[in-house]
């Protein structure tokens, strides 16, 4: 057989050798155009030389087993329009084991040129050392995966990325080529993964993005520093045991994106010399150390940013370590946040930002100032405590378990704000709240609530509450065992002060006593004494739920001390003791003994109470029922279901002008206000002590036989006289103490 002359022209460039500058496969007449390794040859391209494969079929077949025998310190050059088997076995396939670039063992020695400048070429998924795409052509990886253990270099024309997974897999440094394509996967990796040892780079003034995943793999044990901009568009993945991710500058950022990022408990993410992470709208968990030593960790977007159960975020003693939380964005944090810059200046928190402290394990909130506060602030789940005061801008909600404030303030900056408690739920300790007028605030639990109702708003309210701590003038048979202190900066308000306390706060002692929840009432107490909270209005209770209440309207604010005389005034820093048992009521208004507004609760004393008269009373007054239209219509006193029981248990008329109390009388008043004569029983040791002296009586006779006018004042005790049958009686069981004026027209009579 005679063979063709270009069959022999090959074979005289097989016995040339390989040391030539250039050698070129050129086409010939139909034959493969292919270079052949043989089994025992042996490639020397040195560092002047180019292997070129022109031709859209050309390939670089190899029947070795190694790349022992290969030495390429020149370029093997890519010319035509590749199909993507360029590299392959000795019989072509691409797949075949002694294939340049299948493996790590067989990766392509030197430099690979992909240079065409046609047609668009496909770039083959091979194990490359160095890689480099150049002319006009556009480059395709399809969904080829591509190692790269030295330097990648791109120029020319676009490189379109799409579905592959370009890895860095150098032992030693690399730099990562930037591509900073912003639609598609055109000059934008689609996923990027680092391996192997060698440190990784991307420089200063390089932006890589990666439209898919961008992966940190365990393999990758070295540093991976970003000095330029990494944008990790979708996913973001460092995996347990990789090195420390590292955003050193100025001007390099590490951007998060739409999809998942997960940064592995046994790693590090520093931000050094201005450096800034920038989470986006994927979520976000750092499950390792996060360390802000100079930088910036900037919280933004949608995307739920999560401090992992084993992670720390860690700000440095330094104005420049900083956190941003954007309006809209959110923080939990399940594991460690410590911030080392005492001024707390470093941090900010967006009004409609949002961190959760969600901890199983034991946490400490992190401390803020007044300018830089919280914008809305969650604690929930396991036990928490408070590295220094608190400032809220918005909203706070506190679930699971107590908050302590120890000698710390929570301060609420935003009366429009709202709190929420989980059941039972209190801040214990100081909660401070900015005021305002006409709208329910929340203070330390659910049912602890002020409204200002009137006159002008404090700037500030504090309730420093210490469920189980004996409050001052604590009486264990009578008094709740929880002290409540109130502060404020200013007076001329009026407002309704609910309280709210746990049947855990209620002595034991009580049982026996006599004391009910359904008496609990305010007192003011200081270092000194105590004074009943007498504003005129009745009080709402609650005594079943976690939290129980109490509530009154009316409070008023005042400079004074505490005098032991009951009114409406409560002065700053004084306790709010809740005391239960009979009370003493005081007369706040001329009237009668039935009208709730003669009195300071707003009710009529019952009969197991004291009383204090400083005003004209009359006694007997009654209605014939309650008919829902007048607002004083009440039963006759001292009548239980129609059955006579005692008024109550003593009654001191004081020593002030027009101090009265008047029982019986004829009356011309209205069919509904008919006086009645009855067995009046005062059954308390001191029974009635009467201290008002001076004239009695003014428009009526003698013998106290004329009518009874509401417009006219008296003074001291009067009795007027039985009319009818004359069977009624005021009767004292233990003492009638008489240091002023009496005037008795009826029975009188003292003595069991």
């Amino acid at each position: 057989m005679k063979l063709s002359n270009s069959f022999f022209q090959k074979r005289s460039m097989w016995g040339l050798g390989l040391a030539a500058c250039a050698i070129l496969f050129s086409a010939a007449d139909g034959m493969a155009q292919n270079y052949v390794h043989g089994t025992t040859a042996t490639l020397n391209n040195n560092a002047t030389g180019t292997i070129r494969m022109r031709n859209a079929s050309s390939q670089f077949r190899n029947f070795a087993a190694a790349t022992t025998n290969i030495i390429n310190t020149g370029t093997f050059e890519v010319l035509g329009n590749a199909s993507g088997s360029v590299f392959t076995d000795g019989s072509g396939n691409a797949g075949g084991a002694t294939a340049l670039g299948t493996s790590g063992l067989m990766r392509i020695p030197g430099l690979v040129l992909y240079s065409n400048i046609g047609a668009a070429q496909t770039v083959q998924g091979r194990w490359y050392n160095n890689l480099q795409l150049s002319a006009a052509s556009q480059k395709d990886y399809n969904a080829a995966t591509v190692y790269v253990s030295g330097t990648y270099v791109v120029a020319g024309g676009n490189r379109e990325y799409g579905s592959s997974t370009f890895i860095y897999d150098g032992s030693g440094a690399q730099t990562i080529t930037g591509e900073s394509g912003t639609s598609g996967n055109t000059n934008r990796y689609f996923n990027l993964f680092l391996q192997n040892g060698g440190a990784k780079t991307v420089a200063a003034a390089t932006e890589v993005r990666v439209s898919e995943e961008f992966r940190e793999e365990a393999s990758n044990t070295a540093t991976v520093t970003i000095s330029g901009t990494l944008r990790s568009e979708n996913i973001t993945t460092q995996q347990a045991g990789a090195g420390v991710m590292s955003v050193d500058g100025a001007s390099a950022s590490l951007n998060l994106g739409s999809g998942t990022a997960g940064f592995a408990a046994t790693n590090n993410v520093n931000l050094e010399n201005g450096g800034t992470l920038n989470t986006s709208t994927g979520a976000a968990t750092f499950a390792g150390a996060s360390n802000v030593n100079n930088g910036l960790f900037n919280v933004t977007s949608t995307g739920l940013v999560t401090i992992g159960a084993t992670g720390t975020l860690t700000l440095a003693n330094a104005a420049n370590a900083m956190i941003t939380v954007t309006s809209g964005s959110q923080m939990d944090v399940t594991g460690a946040f410590a911030n080392n810059y005492a001024a707390a200046t470093n941090m900010n928190f967006n009004d409609a930002s949002l961190v959760r402290y969600n901890g199983s394990a034991a946490q400490s909130i992190v401390s803020t100032v007044t300018t830089h506060p919280y914008g809305n602030l969650i604690v929930t789940s396991g036990t928490k405590t408070v590295g220094g005061d608190v400032y809220v801008s918005n909203n706070f909600a506190a679930y699971d378990n107590n908050l302590p404030m120890a000698a710390n303030t929570l301060f609420m900056l935003d009366p429009t704000a709202g709190v929420t408690y989980g059941s039972g739920i209190e801040v214990v300790g100081r909660m401070n709240r900015t005021m305002t007028s006409g709208s329910p605030l929340t203070f330390n639990n659910e049912n602890t609530i002020v409204t200002i109702t009137g006159g002008s708003a404090p700037a500030t309210m504090m309730f420093n509450v210490q469920p189980a701590t004996a409050p001052n003038q604590f009486v264990a048979t009578t008094d709740v065992n929880r002290k409540i202190t109130v502060d404020y900066p200013t007076g001329g308000w009026l407002a309704t002060i609910r309280a709210g306390y746990k049947s855990s706060d209620v002595p034991g002692a009580w049982t026996g006593a006599g004391t009910t929840e359904n008496d609990v009432r305010f007192y003011e107490a200081d270092g000194s004494q105590a004074e009943k909270m007498g504003t005129g209005s009745p009080y709402s209770r609650v005594t079943t739920g976690t939290v129980h209440y109490v509530e009154l309207a009316g409070f008023r604010a005042t400079s004074g001390t505490v005098d032991g005389l009951a009114d409406a005034y409560f002065a700053s820093t004084n306790d709010l003791l809740l005391r239960s048992g009979p009370t003493t009521f005081y007369t706040i208004n001329h009237g009668r003994w039935s009208n709730p507004n003669t009195w300071d609760e707003g009710v009529e004393p019952g009969a197991n109470d004291n009383a204090v008269v400083y005003h004209t009373v009359h006694v007997g007054y009654r209605r014939t029922g309650i008919d829902g239209l007048t607002a004083n219509g009440q039963i006759l006193e001292g009548y239980a279901s129609g059955t006579k029981s005692a008024l109550i248990r003593n009654v001191t008329i004081g020593d002030v002008a027009d101090a009265s109390l008047l029982f019986g009388s004829s009356s011309t008043g209205t069919t509904d206000e008919q006086t009645q004569n009855i067995n009046w029983l005062i059954t308390g040791t001191s029974g009635l002590i009467n201290n008002r002296g001076g004239a009695t009586i003014n428009a009526d006779a003698a013998t106290l036989s004329g009518t009874f006018s509401s417009a006219t004042l008296y003074n001291g005790l009067i009795n007027f006289p039985t009319t009818g049958a004359g069977t009624g009686s005021l009767r004292v069981e233990q003492n009638l103490s008489n240091n002023g004026a009496l005037s008795n027209g009826g029975l009188i009579e003292v003595g069991q």
